[in-house]
């Protein structure tokens, strides 16, 4: 379930990476993803995987 947006936020943020990132930087970038991958999955493991077995069931 997705919610709603908030007024006067946009519904996406386009992403450019950069390519002029040093190894150290994009690692360190990496690194932060994984994390907050992680924590987000510790508080929603469960609401993820139902959200994914509903957008995966047929639909007649």
């Amino acid at each position: 379930m997705t919610a709603p947006a908030k007024p006067g936020l946009p519904l996406f943020f386009p992403l450019d990476i950069p390519t002029t990132w040093t190894p150290d930087q994009a690692l360190a970038v990496f690194e932060l993803l994984t994390e907050l991958r992680d924590k987000i999955w510790s508080c929603y493991a469960i609401d993820i995987q139902q959200e994914i077995q509903s957008q995966q069931a047929p639909t007649d």
